[in-house]
């Protein structure tokens, strides 16, 4: 078991995603509520000034928002990632991240001067980003062309450029330049996966399989290698701490990795296995999201969850301390809404109902959003959301959603992840609005 952070992700079987912090919530208009429309992935209400298109709208007029929001806010945020200590957004279809910032995380060029960011932070040299995913002190994103970049911690190959040097300014992965039709970036503990032309190639530390090559010698590749028989049909990815999952177009689900927890949904007892296994019981999947040990999954109109459940991550009401190898139904859902999106933290996860959020598991920063320090076994409401929302991301103890009303995080706020420019970096039991925005 590696226990990390996330890119929780979320990921409808129409639209590219990603896990572990990423999230998106629609891939067409039929898959947003009424009075919504899809626009860059993401359900936003059909009034939006955004554009319908996915493009950064660069030129059209910015929300002030609500009384509550940090400032004005771009009138595009198309994609939310979150990740060990830090999050990131596209905003106008660049990228801004805010947290920590040790290892050149935040791609501004400015690694280790102040170690942080309490707000947001222009990533430089990149536009026309199409999806962003945070793993564990690294980032990647998606451009508009079919490349892809990352940023940050090097250490065994995780920004796929060949070289194991970490950079604070993002680096054009190996073979993935434009035009190589990427649509999606997941991010895990140390590696990363991408689809590319409905495969899917990974790079990074594969100790337990993450890249999916058995071939694959010394445990890591510091450039993108196919993954063995994960098919033409991906349509969605997920990265946890050491597995990742594939959404197919057909509404399976395929993982690979790390399954000392059963975080690979097959029933099986093995370890770990480096080709992709196929999910047992979960068909007609809209989306997936990863963490550190378990992974979710909307379907049937409910969420199920599999892997660890050490404190109530899986949401099925058991008390914790145990596991499932194979998905178990989380609880309370289905009266409180539509569930549209879902993201999964370290030992956390979170759906979004009927414009509202919910989440369980550990609550040991107030990851959890309720202005209360109990874990929950069980589904309970994010308190003082000032907007309905859209998508939710997971990081390791923290948690960010995308709403109306601009980006709101809650829990761990050790390094500067919630973006709120709070200086004593004081963890938060409920949302807080991030920003201002970079210019």
């Amino acid at each position: 078991m590696k226990r990390l952070a996330p890119l929780a992700l979320v990921a409808s079987a129409a639209c590219p995603a990603v896990p572990f912090g990423v999230q998106y919530s629609c891939g067409s208009n039929s898959d947003c509520a009424a009075g919504q429309t899809c626009q860059a992935t993401v359900c936003v209400p059909a009034s939006s000034s955004a554009d319908a298109g996915g493009s950064a709208d660069a030129g059209g007029p910015t929300d002030a928002g609500s009384s509550t929001d940090a400032g004005p806010r771009p009138s595009t945020i198309t994609g939310l990632a979150a990740g060990l200590n830090e999050s990131c957004a596209i905003v106008r279809g660049g990228a801004q991240c805010w947290g920590d910032d040790s290892n050149g995380q935040l791609g501004n060029d400015d690694a280790g001067s102040g170690l942080y960011s309490l707000l947001p932070s222009a990533v430089v040299g990149l536009s026309n980003i199409r999806a962003i995913a945070v793993g564990t002190a690294f980032a990647c994103a998606v451009d508009a062309n079919g490349g892809a970049w990352c940023w940050g911690r090097d250490s065994i190959g995780q920004l796929g450029d060949g070289n194991q040097t970490d950079s604070a300014v993002p680096l054009q992965v190996s073979g993935l330049t434009s035009g190589s039709g990427v649509t999606a970036v997941a991010a895990g503990n140390d590696f990363a996966c991408a689809i590319v032309s409905g495969g899917v190639q990974c790079w990074g530390n594969d100790s337990s399989g993450e890249l999916g090559a058995s071939y694959v010698d010394g445990g890591q590749s510091a450039v993108p290698v196919p993954v063995q028989g994960s098919g033409t049909d991906v349509t969605a990815l997920a990265a946890g701490g050491g597995h990742v999952c594939a959404l197919a177009a057909n509404g399976g689900v395929r993982c690979w990795g790390e399954n000392g927890l059963g975080e690979l949904g097959n029933g099986s007892g093995a370890a770990s296995s480096s080709t992709p296994v196929s999910v047992s019981k979960l068909t007609g999947v809209q989306a997936i999201a990863a963490g550190g040990g378990h992974s979710c999954a909307i379907a049937d109109g409910g969420v199920f969850c599999w892997g660890d459940d050490a404190v109530g991550e899986l949401g099925d009401g058991a008390d914790g301390g145990g596991s499932s190898n194979v998905p178990v139904p989380v609880v309370g859902l289905a009266n409180a809404g539509v569930v549209q999106a879902i993201g999964v933290g370290d030992q956390h996860s979170c759906a979004v109902v009927s414009g509202a959020v919910w989440c369980w598991g550990s609550n040991s920063d107030g990851q959890l959003g309720n202005s209360n320090p109990n874990g929950s076994a069980v589904p309970v409401q994010v308190q003082g959301l000032w907007g309905e929302a859209f998508a939710v991301v997971g990081g390791f103890n923290h948690t960010c959603a995308l709403l109306d009303g601009g980006v709101a995080c809650w829990g761990s706020d050790a390094q500067g992840e919630l973006g709120d420019g709070d200086p004593t970096l004081a963890d938060q039991t409920t949302p807080q609005a991030v920003g201002p925005w970079a210019d």
